[in-house]
């Protein structure tokens, strides 16, 4: 008899919050509290004594020391330059810090379920390239779990509204969350959610309110005789602060002022003044919402007078300066009905019950939806230009694209007998080499072995490329001659774990304590 599979749960893994949620058997979606039974947990890790202790005791730490405490660690997903160093000299990958925090949430949901957790639909936002998406997949593996899908967070929003309030529509979401931003456009119809076109900053978010607010207060202590933040040798002063002004900056979603309590007494900021704090980071959500419509429009004729519904996602979306910009730029007022902290990660478990119910062959419980998502970047191949006197980048799959996508193109040998092909592949739209990013470790390219000479200058290779529908990159290439396969091009990331490192971290994660 073959044994039941495990649920399939959906993960909003975010900057500063994790949520994890499912579909119930009458397909409702449920957020599964955790062992605090709060429904969200914080995506913070305090490393200690050989354990992992994440979520609010972590964030408690910061207030005694936050050398060992790590946070805001998703917009480092995929950046090899980002590491934390704790006080036992150990670094850490955003992907291992991640992985602590997956680990936790589905413990717990575990423990909700009554039955072990190893499969999720892990959301992301629809910005991130594929080294982050990819990233992400790595830090799900380092955790112990089998990544079903890797979903864009926009789109997952637009799923859990469309459980619940409309059957069609063009709806525009925009997503603000702790470190990262997000505006996207779908198209919603006959159970059908089709994403038209996006934008975002990989590297914005409420985070960075929380940085201006911190410095704005530091400032104001500095003024009054008090001791600058950066020159203070209590490990524990700055986290207090930290505190002090994320608790300010929620109180001012619901109030005029709010006080933040320092070693020079009490400071009082209004919300006038924090609108003008943030005033330069709300401008770029402005831009880019423009260009998400702008693009929509020349896609699918939509426009802010078609739009139907304008959805907010993420916490920092709560933020009375963000809801005004949001009705102005759009002409109407946002929908605030989905839950700004939950409703990712309820549109990522009706995607795992999607993925579950197909699996199975069974009828699904939310009923038939199909989620047709777009690449947010353009991928291809550097090559010489065609007086081979400088290279070009030939964008073989635009931005913005449906995934999976696939194409190719043909390139040529430039020597007699010419062994290998070195081949570049690249994220990005632009021609110029300089204004994309090289994706492969070897910044020379990937070589392709050539079949044995006689091989003359000028033979064809076609090189096919394909984004996956998690937007992953997969490379193959064919003799141009004769059809005959040159082989799957195995890709060594430039920005992305090597598979013995995921595998150590793994290992490592397995002989931790994580709580």
């Amino acid at each position: 008899m073959t044994e039941p599979r495990s649920p399939v749960v959906g993960i909003d893994l975010g900057t500063t919050n994790t949520a994890v949620a499912v579909i119930d058997e009458t397909g409702r979606p449920e957020i599964l509290r955790n062992s605090e039974g709060a429904n969200t947990t914080p995506s913070a890790v305090y490393l200690t004594n050989g354990e992992a202790i994440v979520g609010t005791p972590a964030r408690h730490q910061r207030l005694v020391s936050d050398t060992d405490v790590i946070e805001r660690v998703k917009p480092h997903m995929g950046d090899p330059e980002w590491q934390r160093v704790t006080s036992d000299g150990k670094r850490h990958t955003a992907e291992q810090v991640s992985a602590f925090i997956l680990r936790k949430v589905c413990d717990d949901a575990s423990v909700a379920l009554g039955s072990p957790v190893t499969r999720a639909v892990i959301t992301v936002p629809a910005y991130f390239d594929e080294a982050r998406r990819q990233a992400t997949r790595d830090a799900g593996k380092i955790a112990g779990l089998e990544v079903e899908r890797i979903l864009s967070e926009p789109t997952a929003a637009a799923l859990a509204y469309g459980l619940r309030e409309r059957d069609a529509g063009n709806i525009l979401v925009y997503d603000l969350g702790g470190g990262t931003f997000d505006v996207t456009v779908l198209r919603i119809g006959s159970g059908d959610f089709d994403v038209v076109a996006t934008a975002g900053d990989a590297q914005l978010g409420g985070a960075d309110f929380d940085d201006r607010l911190e410095s704005w207060a530091n400032s104001r202590v500095v003024e009054r005789g008090g001791t600058d933040i950066d020159d203070s040798g209590d490990p524990g002063a700055r986290g207090r602060l930290r505190e002090q002004c994320e608790s300010a900056k929620h109180r001012l979603s619901t109030t005029e002022t709010a006080s933040i309590f320092t070693e020079v007494g009490e400071l009082s900021i209004s919300r006038a003044e924090f609108r003008d704090l943030i005033h330069d980071l709300l401008q770029r959500t402005r831009v880019l919402t423009r260009e998400a419509l702008r693009r929509s429009e020349e896609k699918a004729g939509i426009t802010n007078e078609n739009l139907d519904e304008v959805l907010l996602v993420g916490g920092s979306t709560r933020i009375p300066a963000v809801r005004e910009l949001v009705a102005e730029i759009t002409g109407r007022t946002p929908n605030q009905r989905l839950h700004p902290d939950e409703a990712v990660a309820m549109g990522a478990a009706a995607q795992a019950e999607l993925l579950d119910a197909e699996a199975d062959d069974r009828e699904s419980t939310i009923g038939t939806r199909s989620v047709s998502d777009i690449t947010a970047h353009g991928l291809g191949v550097i090559s010489l230009n065609g007086d081979q006197t400088s290279d070009v980048n030939n964008v073989i799959i635009a931005g913005g694209s449906k995934v999976p996508a696939q194409a190719h193109q043909e390139f040529y040998t430039v020597v007699e007998d010419q062994r290998t092909a070195l081949m570049r592949i690249t994220v990005g739209d632009h021609t110029d080499p300089e204004r994309v990013t090289v994706i492969t470790e070897d910044q020379q390219g990937v070589p392709i072995p050539l079949p044995a000479a006689p091989y003359p200058k000028e033979s064809p290779i076609r090189v096919t490329i394909s984004y996956d529908v998690d937007a992953i990159v997969h490379v193959t290439a064919t003799d141009g001659r004769n059809g005959r396969s040159l082989g799957d091009i195995e890709i060594e990331r430039a920005n992305n774990l090597g598979p013995e490192e995921v595998e150590r971290l793994s290992t490592d994660l397995q002989r931790r304590t994580v709580r």
